[in-house]
């Protein structure tokens, strides 16, 4: 998932506000201030690198700290909910993906194969970026 996708998609879905589209403007500047990856191609480290540093402290570093150190596939991401993401173990559980079908509203369905059902271990920078996430802070607050 590119930076400009990732927005593309979640305003075509109108799942993020204008503030978090210019979060995902600024990283993809970033991004294309570097060599940027062919479609199947992963980012090198610098690349990555520089999309964590343009998403540092804001609403959707998270969720780049997570796409880029684990390799979910962009519907997988999308339908990460609190539940299955478990900090004190450092780990995430894949049980969903986010998937648009034309002419319907986004759904959440469940893996095809057992191979995609799966636990997922993340760094050290993903679990401080969840950690710190707003939503995380919002959750504790109200608990």
């Amino acid at each position: 998932m590119t930076p400009k996708n990732a927005t593309t998609n979640a305003s075509r879905t109108h799942c993020i506000t204008s503030r978090l589209t210019r979060t995902c403007d600024l990283v993809a500047a970033r991004w294309r201030s570097t060599t940027a990856p062919t479609r199947n191609e992963a980012p090198s480290p610098e690349q990555a690198r520089a999309v964590l540093e343009a998403a540092h402290g804001g609403d959707l570093e998270a969720l780049w700290a997570v796409a880029l150190t684990t390799g979910l596939r962009q519907g997988e991401l999308l339908a990460l909910r609190w539940p299955e993401v478990d900090l004190d173990q450092g780990s995430l559980r894949v049980v969903a993906s986010l998937v648009r079908i034309v002419g319907q509203e986004p759904q959440l369905v469940e893996p095809k194969s057992r191979r995609s059902r799966r636990q997922v271990e993340l760094s050290v920078g993903a679990v401080d970026a969840l950690r710190h996430c707003p939503i995380n802070r919002l959750r504790h607050r109200s608990a």
